[in-house]
């Protein structure tokens, strides 16, 4: 019994402790962070950035202890603190040791009250930020000092620096922070950068290229509107920029209703204009003794185009009173919407105040109201409301008011509706209480953009790998815009790899609407979504979409539609050798390379297909090789072969072909398109698999072995019909015509594919001969042709084949001797050459056909045949009794009897001398054909 009476006041002690806690803190949450390496003094959190995904930079600043600091300064310690708050809640601490000039570590306050900073710090796209420093050739002289900016990421890598103007010296006071940064509303698109100098406002408009590079797009100066007394500079939701400046008079008439005492105006600079447009009437009142004191300006979350809050301040002999008013306003600067803010429900901020009412855009719909002021121990304190701007009306927050934050009064609205409330620092440790926003709409999707109804997929969506679009649907009509809409891969590394990217109008191929105008639909390429079990996410561009109402760009979507492709198994295959093809812009870049460059080129194209593919670059590999494309003449484009190598982890060899082949054939819309190297690919060729000459010439190569087998028949018919010719002449013409035809197929079909190879008859004194011609014209025409492939073409004219008297040709001993002579001379300066070339283009050639394979086989087997041949000739010549060449076939010459071999050359012998006695008595022929056929060659004789 005593044991369950503990147990339960042990629970109601427990109960009563949770519930104190819950209470105390009124639902907030909090945050801490000790530092890793102590300080010497305490940290500060000096200054914050936030990005799209929700992570927050901050900067933090520490005294030097060696160093004093006077009233109204601080020396900070020399190095630039950074901070990284990850969506997940980890911190990643960078001290980056600048080496810039000593003097921008020294904080001080200026005569007029401003915070002098030399250091600042500004978002740049996700992963990157700008830091912005002087330096000076003369420190001690501050007309020397120039303003600078430079390129850091998240992991303290530095990059590119960049001049932007002289310090802003005013009289005699050197003001670093009159300047104003702001990124465009597209982060990738750089910024814009504002000197506010004392008669005039001098701009800058700034991109970063793919390799951090800072590139200048325009500049100008400005002009003051008269009476300007508050300014601000914005991005639009068209990618552009916009100007705000607020005039007043002094003007105390109030018998003139139309007298106007203010006004607001809007310049305007869309992202290519090169000059902002002129001044644009937003606002004006004619409220007697009144002032624009202060200008808040931003996106439009719940509606369309921008909005800025004016503060507005009416001073009376006893009195002072500020007024509220919200302007919703497009690019174009027409307004749409003018709200007054009533402030009946805020308290009335303290005599000290330093900031009157600040105003901050809720990402959910509605703004903050917040005021700074010091108590009575110089700790800022802080009132924070909530203005609904669909009830008009003001919400305190959860905290008790006022509430204690840090020296610079930071608190940070996330884009997911969390704020963060900065706590006064301890030695080592920094914190923030945590509290939600309520959120003023009910339009949340969890897209961060209150516009979008729905997609398909929708967040957190599991898809196929076959998916072949993707639809927005928006709350009202919409028409497509100069935007783009970008899939995205994350990779194993957590690496952005763009698979697929439109534009809203010019890529109507891709892009489509639905007749109401609610819903987009994106066509999408095979390779886009083809990686399985991976992660994607869309990003919608600022410009994508416009309101149909009002034609004004819509804001998009960054890093919240996520979701994952489903797991499939791929076959394995082995490994394939493929082709591509450079563009002429790509052969003219790579030609020009010398051998050292061309060794990079291919390193770096392995290295940006492996991060485009993704797979691990080991697996890519190429054997350096080029090779003309005759087929694209008179334009001038090479092959490069590509090897892939299989894997049992990752991509199959298919897929990855597929895939790569698609996003290059898709190039402009691909990251093929946006590398340095990879851009040079040829999208009219994509990427081909080296062929299978079986499967490609295989109808081909079954001609050739029927056209052997004809051969072979007439050779053995031949055989039948007359023993003792030289029927292997058969074979021995076939294959001449078969090594003419190929040589000249080879020559103008591929010689020019690799450069390295391209390099820019006296028998008729004899009578019997030229009866013999005149006879047989065409044939010996025909052997003339033949015999400039193969010399030896010329000894089937006298062979004897199957007993046809056209194949007795009485040429002369001399004669015969020329053709072995010329042939075995052939041998070395044709037949062995040729097969060299025919080598170096096979080991050289990045596609192999059947033209170059077949005069290969050609030239292989006809070097075989003449060697041999030529060698038993050679030998046989330097018997007794058989030093002239008798014209007969090698290969025979083996199988005839010796006897056999005399008779038949006594046989040929005495067959001319009958057609010499015939010619006598036909000596009007000899006449006709002595000067006719003079042509022959005369190696013959």
């Amino acid at each position: 019994m005593i044991q369950s009476s503990l147990y339960l006041m042990v629970l109601l002690i427990a109960w009563i402790t949770i519930f104190s806690l819950t209470s105390s803190v009124s639902g907030l949450g909090s945050f801490t962070h000790n530092e890793m390496n102590p300080f010497e003094t305490k940290p500060r959190i000096w200054k914050y950035l936030t990005y799209f995904d929700g992570t927050v930079v901050l900067r933090i600043i520490n005294r030097n202890p060696n160093i004093t600091s006077l009233d109204n300064e601080a020396w900070i310690r020399p190095v630039l603190s950074l901070r990284i708050i990850h969506p997940n809640g980890t911190v990643s601490e960078i001290d980056k040791d600048l080496e810039i000039p000593e003097f921008n570590w020294h904080i001080t306050i200026s005569p007029d009250g401003y915070l002098l900073d030399p250091v600042n710090i500004y978002a740049l796209q996700k992963g990157f930020l700008l830091f912005r420093y002087f330096n000076a050739s003369n420190p001690d002289d501050i007309n020397t000092y120039e303003e600078w900016g430079r390129i850091i990421d998240w992991n303290g890598n530095l990059y590119d620096n960049v001049y932007f103007s002289k310090a802003n010296i005013e009289n005699g006071t050197w003001y670093p922070t009159k300047t104003s940064i702001v990124n465009n509303v597209n982060p990738e698109k750089g910024f814009i950068k504002i000197y506010w100098r004392v008669d005039y406002v001098e701009w800058q408009q700034y991109t970063i290229d793919d390799a951090f590079n800072f590139i200048k797009l325009s500049y100008g100066n400005l002009s003051y509107l008269e009476n300007t007394t508050a300014f601000n500079v914005m991005g639009t939701v068209d990618d552009g920029y916009s100007i705000i400046m607020g005039i007043s008079t002094s003007s105390d008439n109030d018998e003139d209703p139309l007298e106007t005492s203010a006004a607001v105006y809007v310049l305007t600079k869309g992202y290519d204009d090169k000059q902002f447009g002129a001044p644009k009437l937003l606002y004006q009142s004619n409220l007697a003794n009144i002032t624009i004191s202060n200008i808040f300006s931003g996106i439009s979350s719940t509606g369309i185009g921008q909005v800025c809050t004016l503060n507005i301040t009416q001073n009376t002999v006893t009195s002072s009173r500020n007024y509220y008013v919200k302007l919703n306003f497009l690019s174009s600067g027409s307004v749409t919407e003018i709200i007054p803010i009533p402030l009946s429900y805020l308290p009335v901020l303290p005599s000290n105040s330093t900031t009157r009412w600040l105003v901050a855009s809720i990402p959910y719909g509605g703004y903050v109201f917040y005021g700074r002021f010091p108590d009575a121990n110089n700790n800022t304190n802080v009132y924070v409301y909530y203005f609904d701007e669909y009830e008009n009306k003001f919400t305190a927050w959860d905290s008790r008011e006022p509430s204690v934050l840090n020296l610079r009064g930071i608190f940070i609205i996330l884009p997911n509706n969390t704020m963060l409330i900065s706590q006064m620092e301890d030695f080592n440790m920094w914190s923030f209480l945590t509290t939600d926003i309520p959120k003023l709409t009910n339009l949340d999707n969890n897209y961060s953009n209150l516009q979008i109804n729905s997609t398909s997929p929708s967040i957190n969506d599991n898809i196929s790998t076959l998916t072949n679009n993707i639809t927005i649907t928006y709350y009202e009509p919409v028409e497509l815009s100069d935007g783009n809409i970008s899939i995205y891969q994350i990779d194993n590394s957590g690496n952005n790899i763009i698979r697929q990217f439109v534009n809203g109008i010019k890529s109507s191929d891709f892009c489509s609407i639905s007749d109401d105008g609610l819903t987009v639909t994106v066509k999408l390429i095979k390779s886009t979504f083809s990686n399985p079990n991976s992660k994607f996410y869309v990003k919608i561009g600022s410009n994508f979409a416009r309101s149909r109402a009002y034609k004004e760009s819509l804001m998009g979507v960054y890093d919240v539609w996520k979701f994952n492709t489903n797991p499939i198994e791929e076959p394995l295959a082995g490994k394939v050798s493929g082709v591509l093809r450079l563009t002429i812009e790509g052969t003219e870049y790579f030609e020009n390379l010398n051998s050292t460059g061309k060794n990079q080129f291919f390193a770096n194209l392995h290295l940006e297909l492996s991060k485009i593919i993704p797979i691990n670059i080991k697996r890519l590999s190429s054997n350096g090789k080029t090779q003309v494309d005759t087929t694209v003449s008179p334009s001038r484009q090479i092959f490069i072969s590509l090897n892939i190598e299989p894997s049992n982890e990752g991509r199959s060899v298919a897929s990855i072909i597929d895939n790569l082949n698609e996003m290059i054939k898709y190039k402009s819309i691909t990251s093929i398109g946006l590398n340095p190297i990879t851009k040079y690919l040829d999208e009219n060729f994509g990427f081909t698999p080296k062929q299978d000459l079986w499967d490609e010439y295989k109808c081909r190569f079954l001609g050739v072995l029927l056209i052997l087998a004809i051969l072979l028949v007439l050779f053995l018919i031949a055989e039948k019909m007359q023993r003792k010719g030289r029927n292997i002449a058969i074979l021995h013409l076939g294959l001449i015509i078969f090594d003419f035809v190929l040589d000249v197929l080879f020559v103008s079909k591929n010689g020019k594919v690799i450069e390295l190879l391209y390099i820019p008859s006296h028998e008729n004194k004899s009578k019997d001969f030229l009866y013999w011609f005149s006879q047989n014209e065409k044939l010996a025409s025909v052997f003339t042709v033949l015999s400039s492939a193969d010399i030896e073409a010329l000894s089937i004219l006298h062979s004897n084949i199957a007993g046809l008297k056209c194949f007795q040709a009485p040429i002369s001993t001399k004669g015969k001797n020329r053709i072995f002579w010329a042939s075995c001379l052939t041998v070395f300066v044709e037949d062995i050459p040729q097969l060299i070339i025919q080598l170096i283009y096979y080991y050289n050639v990045i596609t192999y056909d059947i033209i170059p394979l077949l005069a290969l086989v050609s030239s292989c087997l006809s070097l075989l045949i003449n060697i041999i041949g030529k060698l038993f000739q050679a030998i046989n010549s330097c018997r007794p009794g058989t030093l002239e060449y008798d014209g007969q076939d090698d290969f025979q010459k083996l199988q005839t009897p010796t006897t056999e071999r005399s008779s038949a050359s006594d046989e040929s012998i005495s067959h001319s001398i009958d057609i010499k006695e015939e010619n006598e008595k036909n000596s009007d022929k000899n006449n006709l054909t002595g000067s006719s056929k003079s042509s022959f060659q005369e190696v013959i004789l």
